[in-house]
């Protein structure tokens, strides 16, 4: 008996506790779009940064200095703070085209900023990005100007079917790099000037708007030692996409291995016969790192 009336106190005692927990109402952040800024030059008012345009595919959420993860654009997220709450939200790219390689971008400074959240309710929430002030721009086109007049680019092959579209705008511009492989002869071009980078793990990236029916390849190659070293690419897109080719890791290797401190970048496609006519566009290159 007495073990009997022990079990059921001890039961009633837990129904209570558990009936006095209290479980706290999350605050919801919402992000529906982002805000890109680049510095200009006031002299000429031309854009020292490059384009705008990113590609975002996530946004890493902090709030009061914890990570609550990745979340979707435009998707609701929870979060267990209340009053006015430090934010903190960095935007995701896809790495070298990978959907399951995702990552922060690691040259472009996050959103801070500071929010009034309550309980069941959603506040939303506009981020601007900005590049770090040590953001390095080693070489940076967009095509308003024709091959070898000053652009940074010569053609490698002699394939006169490369050349500055401008029959065929870019993105959000007249002009842009036409890249026309024909059978036995692919369409190379090669940066006229060579560009110091970091190593030691010091991240680089290639930044680039592209639209075609053919890929796009890239090899870099070392000043010193002229060694070639094949990098990712981008596939065919039917529409214009955007591409963060992560040079991080190569760069270090020839560095280390070849002794390399500076780099040519040649940029090619091949011929496909089976997609007719080739051609694939190329708007707003980047070559970017962290001083």
């Amino acid at each position: 008996m007495i073990k009997k009336l022990f079990y059921f106190f001890f039961a009633v005692v837990c129904f209570w506790s558990c009936k006095a927990e209290k479980v706290q109402i999350p605050a919801y952040i919402e992000i529906d779009g982002w805000f890109m800024k680049v510095t200009s030059s006031t002299q000429t008012n031309d854009t020292i940064q490059g384009t705008n345009n990113q590609k975002f595919t996530d946004m890493e959420v902090f709030v009061n200095g914890q990570s609550y993860g990745t979340f979707p654009i435009g998707k609701p997220i929870p979060v267990l703070a209340s009053g006015l709450s430090t934010i903190l939200i960095r935007g995701v790219i896809e790495v070298n085209g990978v959907s399951a390689l995702r990552a922060d971008y690691e040259l472009m400074n996050g959103c801070d900023t500071i929010l009034n959240l309550t309980p069941g309710k959603t506040t939303k929430i506009i981020p601007v990005f900005e590049y770090y002030k040590s953001t390095y721009f080693a070489f940076k086109e967009d095509f308003e100007e024709p091959l070898g007049s000053g652009n940074g680019l010569k053609n490698l092959n002699g394939n006169t079917n490369t050349t500055v579209s401008i029959n065929t705008p870019g993105l959000n511009s007249p002009h842009c790099l036409a890249l026309k492989p024909v059978q036995d002869t692919a369409a190379i071009v090669e940066t006229v000037y060579d560009y110091s980078l970091p190593s030691g793990g010091v991240g680089v990236y290639l930044e680039f708007n592209y639209k075609g029916n053919t890929s796009i390849r890239f090899t870099l190659v070392g000043k010193q030692s002229g060694a070639h070293l094949d990098l990712a690419g981008a596939y065919a897109s039917a529409n214009w996409n955007k591409l963060y080719l992560d040079m991080t890791e190569q760069v270090s290797n020839m560095s280390r291995i070849n002794k390399d401190v500076s780099f040519y970048l040649i940029i090619y496609s091949i011929y496909d016969p089976s997609v007719g006519a080739n051609q694939s566009l190329i708007d707003n290159i980047k070559l970017v790192t962290r001083q």
